[in-house]
């Protein structure tokens, strides 16, 4: 942190210049950066694969597909251009970002838009279209494809329609994804015997509060010798009378 400078230094002096064509600027960012990137080629730890062949296809978007994006175009482009005169192009990043997602999203499938008082359909998509005829292309020659995605949804329609063309498929995804925070473990008891009292399931946020309560203690100056002691009066749990309520007369009881 800090290495570059604050982020309006280093606009001014690095990022602006390359910009402009300074190869000087951009060739001292790269030395800079250097130590802390680390980028292996493939032809430099596995020479035997071959070399990856890429391949551009322009997909035409559908026709209600397409009247769709020239509107949600128009619309954005407003917004945009209206933000970029209030506040710079610096400082209207964010709704520059959200206009192309929603530009890709019609791009991808009108339904990722999720707009009201529509009917589109599979039928609706240009790039599902031609992605299910790669894949048919592809199982007829006894190979496998993998599909990506950066919206989930758009993956379900996929799934969607390969059932519908009788093709199947794997998602390698866990059910437990959807959680946005991770479970945690809990260690089952064992089988109960006889007269047995199991202790309570281990869980690592109680196991983590205490031990931050006895380093606590400890850094006050008490031996830690005591310390158990205490934590082993506090598990024992003795009977205590049941006090009588105040003001009760003594001799009536």
């Amino acid at each position: 942190p800090g290495l570059l400078g604050t982020l309006k230094t280093f606009e001014e002096r690095i990022a602006r210049p390359i910009d402009r064509g300074d190869m000087d600027t951009a060739q001292r960012l790269r030395a800079t950066i250097k130590p802390f990137i680390m980028r292996r080629l493939k032809r430099d730890v596995a020479a035997d694969l071959p070399d990856k062949i890429e391949q551009e296809m322009i997909v035409p978007l559908a026709e209600e597909q397409a009247k769709l994006y020239k509107q949600i175009l128009g619309q954005v482009r407003k917004s945009v251009l209206s933000e970029v005169e209030k506040k710079g192009v610096s400082k209207a990043q964010i709704q520059i970002l959200a206009a192309l997602t929603r530009l890709r999203q019609v791009a991808c499938d009108p339904r990722l838009m999720k707009l009201p008082d529509t009917n589109f359909d599979a039928d609706d998509s240009g790039k599902l279209g031609a992605l299910r005829e790669i894949i048919d292309e592809a199982l007829d020659g006894g190979h496998r494809v993998l599909v990506f995605s950066q919206f989930v949804q758009m993956l379900n329609h996929i799934r969607a329609a390969l059932d519908t063309d009788g093709v199947q498929w794997h998602w390698p995804q866990s059910h437990g994804c959807r959680h946005r925070r991770p479970l945690r473990p809990v260690v089952e008891p064992r089988r109960r015997r006889p007269g047995h009292r199991s202790s309570p399931p281990h869980r690592p946020d109680q196991e983590r509060q205490r031990l931050q309560t006895h380093r606590r203690r400890h850094r006050r100056g008490k031996d830690p010798r005591a310390l158990r002691e205490e934590a082993r009066a506090s598990q024992q749990r003795p009977l205590h009378r049941r006090q009588p309520p105040q003001g009760l007369d003594q001799s009536r009881r």
